[in-house]
């Protein structure tokens, strides 16, 4: 987080670097499915739900998928 603030300040400076500061401390956080699919303009129901989160499953399953060849290739 420090690091993104210092690179817009860095960028910005002035007036864009105190606006930047109060958005990030009045916008809410996405921290449901729901939330994520708002900010993205896409529409809240049902089925765009379960989708969004049949792909973050299929995420997890990637990235634990490739933690365990990783892990399996320094065993060897």
């Amino acid at each position: 987080m420090w690091v993104r603030l210092f690179f817009v300040l860095l960028l910005m400076g002035g007036v864009g670097g105190v606006l930047y500061i109060v958005m990030m401390i009045i916008v809410p956080k996405a921290k449901t499915s729901a939330d994520r699919l708002a900010m993205k303009g896409e529409p809240v129901n049902i089925q765009s739900i379960a989708d969004a989160v049949e792909k973050q499953f299929q995420e997890i399953s990637d990235k634990l998928a490739e933690l365990g060849n990783d892990l399996s290739r320094k065993k060897k």
